[in-house]
């Protein structure tokens, strides 16, 4: 067993434990593909791009905690906000080196069978 097999072992116990925030109103979930077509796993991307950035976004506002607690209390939302935060940043750009390759097999099938490819948001 090598270290890719470990990681995606532990990226699929990952995706199974933690939540989806696409499950709200509006939202798009990502827990499991809907559909196999090119424009869907393209808007899949997106919105793994989407979810990265967002998570990425949540963690500097955890160093504000310094103006108004000790110092101590400020490295431990920092901490906090690292380890909330980089399980998700992880599982988003798993789940998008996994899709691309599934993305360009898609559009190929579909060119092979005549069907019009969109392109959405790319």
């Amino acid at each position: 067993m090598g270290v890719k097999d470990i990681c995606k072992a532990q990226n699929s116990k990952m995706e199974t434990i933690l939540p989806d925030g696409g499950v709200f109103k509006g939202g798009f979930c990502k827990k499991e593909l809907k559909k196999l077509t090119s424009i869907y796993i393209r808007k899949f991307i997106i919105e793994t791009r989407r979810a990265e950035v967002t998570h990425w976004m949540l963690i500097p506002p955890s160093i504000l905690f310094f103006l108004w607690n000790p110092s101590y209390i400020g490295w431990i939302m920092v901490g906090y906000a690292l380890l909330i935060n980089i399980p998700f940043i992880i599982i988003q750009r798993y789940n998008r080196l996994r899709l691309k390759p599934l993305l360009v097999k898609q559009m190929k099938k579909e060119q092979r069978r005549g069907i019009s490819i969109e392109t959405y948001g790319t």
